[in-house]
Formats: C-alpha cells, structure tokens, sequence
C-alpha cells in the first residue's frame, strides 16, 4: 500500500476507521464521498494505572457501565427535535468540523444535508485530519463507472487506482436472507417478510414456533450499545423457553394479531422520526424503518422485563 494509489468509496462510520491509516501509507488517496456524515469527538483517553487497578472492582466496573448508559441516553434524546440535547450535539459537531477542517472549501463539502441522527453518527478524532492531508482527494462527484484501472466520475474524469476499498455500509433489511427458516405450514421467514422483516419486540415471528431472534427487526440503535438489547432479549427468551417447559408444552408462538399491533405502534412511532427523513441501512427502499428501536433503552428493557403470556399460542 505505501506510495500507492488507493481509493475508498464512502465516508460513513466503516470508512471512517479505514481511511486514517491508509492515508498515512498511500502515496495518494481519493475518498469517494457519496453523502457527508454527521461527525462528532471521540471520548478516547490513555487509561492510567489507576483506571486499571479500579477496573478489576465489579462494584467499580458496574458503576463505569450504568454511568455510560445514562450519557449515551443523552445521545438519544439529541435526535428528537427542539431538545437541549438536540441543540448541544449541533454545536458539538459544528465545532469539532470548524476546528478540524481549516479549509472552508472542504468543511462546506463535509457538511452533512439531512438532518443529525438520520444516519449513523460517527465518533472520531482522525477522519477530518485524514481528509485535510495533502496526498488526500476528497471527490463528491457521482461515480460514472469503476474501470481495471481505477475509477470514472461524472463528466468522464479518470482517476487512476492500484487498489478500491468499497467501505459502503450495512445491509441490515435482509436480516437472514441467506438462510432456510420454516415456519408452520412449511412457510419461509423470507416469505414471511417479503415486505420487510418483522418481529414482536424484535424476538419472535409469529408462524415460527420456538424461533427467537438476537438483534431482530427494530432492535438496533443509533446511540449505545446493542449488548443493552441483546441482555434483555436473551433473558426474554429464556423465560419463555422456561414457560413450555414448566407447562409441559412442546412450542411457544406470538400470535399474529399481537405481531401485527405491535408492528403498526412501532410503524407508526417511526413515522415521524428523525429515522424517516433520509435514505440509510435503517430503512428499506419503500421508506419502512427495519433496523431501530424508536424510544429509548430502558423503555425497550422494561418491555422485556416479564413475558405476557397471554400474547403467545401454545402446542
């Protein structure tokens, strides 16, 4: 890689960690930016002696984890609008793009043209200085056609590659689409989603007996951590795996009218969300929001906190 020319399609949060480094080493780099990102700072510091020594204290450990939950909520609240919280990360991310990038130039072209929170927010203290480099070409033009030898933009521009990293992003609306799950009646989960994927709080599909889903449909968040979805969904799941067994069943299936319900409230909540308002891996093409949960973590805990039996089928 070092003296060569390299180009990086996108500049969302996986391109953001790439192109640092490569820039370092290229002799030249073109970042193909389809959409500029919303970039806030990194909280990154060295950790001390001290911060080890405390860190081997569960007590200390848990105290750490709750208090970065309750910052990361904060987060959530910034992508409602006409929130304090909204109008800080405006300005946070105003100023970090004014600080780092001294090019006026450049900062225009990096100024994101939807709204904050519609696509995933990217943390770094790297990106804009990597982007600011002398042997670093940011293009915003439309990419023509990628050729053996590197790339064409709009109005025939060729520009020379040795290598193309396509950092575009995720595919989070095709949830296992490249696996056979039948349900009853020999039904698909592909068939079953065919208008997009949908789960009763993101776990189980009605139709699919005994199916429970990690990180399902309308689980994601844009703000902390999945492991405070996961947690939850796991012990949800337990519960009922528990229930059958307890009450001497073979299966445990939501019933379809309590998917459906659960699926229009969650439809209609994101609706007019920030969500809602630009194209992004949150979304399908046809507009619905697959990926995130609307409201905020503990609102999705307390959801999962008891099983409503009431709400399943059972064989």
């Amino acid at each position: 890689m070092r003296g060569q020319r390299i180009g990086v399609i996108g500049t969302g949060s996986t391109a953001s960690q790439l192109v640092p480094p490569i820039a370092q080493q290229a002799g030249q780099l073109h970042v193909f930016q389809r959409t500029a990102n919303w970039v806030l700072p990194r909280l990154d510091r060295r950790y001390t002696a001290l911060d080890r020594m405390l860190a081997r204290s569960p007590l200390y450990a848990a105290l750490v984890r709750r208090s970065w939950c309750h910052v990361l909520e904060l987060t959530r609240q910034g992508f409602d609008e006409g929130t304090l919280s909204r109008k800080g990360l405006l300005q946070l991310a105003a100023t970090h793009l004014r600080r780092q990038v001294p090019d006026a130039v450049l900062r225009a072209r990096l100024q994101p043209p939807y709204p904050l929170g519609c696509k995933r927010l990217i943390y770094s203290n790297d990106f804009y200085p990597a982007l600011g480099r002398p042997n670093v070409e940011l293009v915003i033009d439309a990419i023509e056609r990628v050729t053996p030898n590197g790339i064409v933009t709009a109005g025939g521009r060729k520009r020379r590659l040795d290598a193309l990293v396509c950092a575009t992003g995720f595919d989070a609306v095709r949830l296992l689409s490249s696996v056979q799950v039948h349900g009853l009646g020999g039904r698909t989960l592909r068939e079953a989603w065919v208008d997009g994927p949908e789960a009763h709080h993101g776990i189980t599909v009605s139709g699919f007996p005994n199916l429970f889903l990690m990180l399902g449909p309308n689980t994601g968040t844009g703000h902390t951590s999945t492991l405070l979805f996961i947690e939850p969904g796991v012990r949800f799941a337990i519960a009922c795996m528990q229930h059958v067994l307890g009450s001497g069943h073979r299966w445990i299936d939501v019933r379809q009218e309590v998917l459906r319900e659960s699926n229009r409230s969650l439809q209609a909540r994101l609706a007019g969300s920030v969500w809602s308002q630009c194209r992004s891996w949150y979304r399908m093409d046809n507009g619905k929001v697959v990926a995130l949960f609307p409201g905020f973590t503990r609102k999705y805990v307390a959801a999962l906190d008891r099983p409503d039996f009431a709400e399943f089928s059972f064989g």
